[in-house]
Parts: structure tokens; sequence; C-alpha cells
């Protein structure tokens, strides 16, 4: 955009100090695209969510990760203290959001739909600050409309909240980095983007510790030598306070102050360990199958094998150790995570309560578009 629009950008401090033929995006035609997108995301979620939980009957009678999601909500809609071994973080979302509205997996994935939704206006906003309105219309009506996310952006686990809050570091990323059609903010608005895309990274991290990698979105805005400090302190500041917040929460119920979970170190037992690398699945046969077992086992298996009382954060860095103790060597260890990463190009389904292929039979967008 020329001229006097240019001018404009300019004086409002969103291009920084780009000169008046400096092309930058028309703000407004981008938040309609981003805005017809989470609609149509969300007409398309509503569509799948109504097929799915007027018929399929695992939704019906909810089990395994469906059932604990929603007793957990529950549990913490009841005022309960418990040291949580999945992240309570959609959870306690869903208790606040209910205002008296029963905590069932239809209304969690009602929850999710929506955070869907959203996440594809994020999506077309972040293209479009990179490479204009085509490329948002693009990027937003795939992730409205592509089979993955529909089947996953409807049922009652967290992958919805930690999609949304990633779509919200790449956004500030982008917005902090700027492009040919966007150059970068400067500013009071540069620290507020860079605190934003630390609070996004710590809320996904909240529900999957790994979620930290995507700092990495801050790394192409501090190619500018001016300012570096400023961006990485602001970011910082942004992580820890949303890392506090959820390190409170167990401080409070369990004594440890930390902001993850006790079940990371079990995860990665369930998918690194001799079983896992046998049937290049997530599976452990001493720790059992629903939530529930596999809880209860993390616990009373290093209790059985120490002979005494632990802490859940004593049995997480128990099964930590495990892991590299059982790891098989480095060469087997390699040749498992590249058999995942060779599984993650196939059409091969790992589902636990659901896999795509059968909710198809239920939902009847999922039969038209890819999944």
């Amino acid at each position: 955009m020329r001229g006097a629009a240019g001018r404009a950008w300019q004086t409002a401090g969103v291009c920084g100090a780009a000169s008046p033929s400096t092309r930058c995006p028309d703000l407004r035609r981008l938040i309609g695209v981003a805005a017809l997108c989470t609609v149509l995301a969300g007409l398309a979620r509503w569509w799948v969510h109504h097929d799915l939980y007027a018929a399929d009957p695992t939704l019906l009678a909810p089990a395994l990760d469906d059932a604990y999601y929603r007793e957990t909500a529950a549990r913490i809609a009841r005022g309960e203290s418990f040291d949580s071994f999945l992240a309570p973080l959609h959870p306690f979302l869903a208790t606040r959001l209910a205002s008296g509205a029963s905590l069932t997996v239809s209304f969690l994935g009602g929850l999710n739909a929506v955070l869907g939704a959203l996440t594809s206006g994020v999506v077309a906003l972040a293209a479009g600050w990179v490479a204009g309105r085509r490329a948002a219309c693009t990027a937003g009506l795939l992730h409205a409309l592509a089979g993955v996310f529909l089947f996953h952006d409807v049922l009652s686990g967290q992958e919805a909240a930690i999609g949304l809050a990633a779509a919200a570091a790449v956004l500030c990323g982008v917005v902090l980095t700027g492009h040919a059609t966007a150059p970068p903010l400067g500013g009071r608005r540069r620290a507020a983007a860079s605190v934003l895309l630390g609070a996004a990274v710590g809320t996904a991290a909240l529900g999957r510790g790994t979620s930290l990698v995507l700092l990495a979105c801050l790394l192409p805005a501090l190619r500018r030598r001016t300012g570096r400090v400023r961006l990485v302190g602001c970011a910082a500041a942004g992580l820890a306070a949303v890392l506090a917040a959820g390190a409170a929460w167990n401080q409070s119920v369990s004594g440890t102050f930390s902001p993850f979970p006790w079940s990371g170190s079990v995860n990665l037992y369930l998918a690194n360990g001799p079983d896992a690398r046998a049937t290049v699945s997530v599976t452990a046969d001493d720790l059992g199958w629903d939530p529930w077992t596999i809880e209860r086992n993390a616990l009373a298996i290093p209790e059985r094998e120490e002979g005494r009382p632990l802490t859940r954060r004593e049995a997480s860095r128990w099964w930590l150790a495990r892991t590299l103790r059982d790891a098989g060597g480095s060469a087997a260890m390699a040749a498992h995570v590249l058999r995942k990463a060779a599984l993650f190009w196939t059409s091969d389904e790992r589902g636990s309560n659901h896999t795509a292929q059968a909710e198809r039979e239920f939902a009847t967008l999922l039969r038209l578009v890819p999944v």
C-alpha cells in the first residue's frame, strides 16, 4: 500500500520507520479475512461436533482420555486440591467458562471447537502479515477445513488449546520480525508483542512442556542488532509470568514449585521404553492402558522398587532414570526416533480413544475433506 495510506500506517506507529513507498498490509482487510476464516472454521467444527456427539458411541459413553478430562474438570469445579497427573490447563479453563453448564465431554468438545475456530483466524493473520491477503485466505481456509484439525478440535483433550497458543506465538514472531509487506514494529508495540509471545509459549508449555521450543519464533526478530536485550527480556517476562502461575498452582496442591504436571517422565517412558520401541507406539505393559491405571502404576512401581513411599515428583525422576537406563543404547534409540519420524508421513494411524477413520462413520464433513 503506497502514498497516503502508507503514511497513515507510519503515523499510527505500525510500520515503524519505513519509508512512504514501503508496502504495508491493510490491517482492516486482514482482520476481515481472519474473521471470515474464523466463522467458516466455527461452522465446520459445529457440523462435525453435532454429528459426532449425536451418534458416536465412544462419546455417548465416554471412556479413557475423554472420561479422564471430564473427571479432572469436575474435580477442579468442586474445588478439590490434587497433584494433577496430566496437564490441568484445559480442564481449568473449562471450569471457568462453564458458568453452570454441565461439564460433559460435549461441552469440552464445544469449547475446543471455539478454540480451533479462533486458531484459524490467528493463522490467517500470521500468513497475511508475511505475504498479504491471498496468503491469509489460503492459510486460514486450509486450517479451517483440513480434516486433521476438524477431527482434533471437537474432542475433549487439550490439543486445541495448545494449537491456539502455538499459533499466537507464531503470529507474535512474524509481527516482531516484519517482512517486505510489513516492516517490524517499533517502541512499545515491539515490547508488547514480545511479552505476548512469551506468554503464548508459556500457555502452550503448561499443556505440553515441549512447547517451549516455540521460543524459536523470537529468533528471526533478533537479526536486528538494536533492542535485542529488551526483546529477550520482554519475552522472558511474559513466559515467566505464565509459568509462575502454573507453579503456584502446583505449590498450593503438592508443595512443589514447578509449572509442569508430573506425568512428563512417565510419558517419555511410554513413548520410548522397550515396549514402545518394539511396537513403535505409545505403550508400556507394566503401566497399563487407561489414564487412571497409568497414574496409579506410575507411582506404585517406583515405590515398590525403592521400598519406600515416594512423592510424585520423586516418581517422575525415577521414570526419567528408567527411560535412560532402558534406552537400549544410542543406536537403538536413534533407530526408534527415525522410525517414528517415518511413520509421521504415512497414513497409518496410532489412535487411542478415537481415530479419524472411525469418526468418518459418524461425521459427514470428515467424509468430504482429507484427513
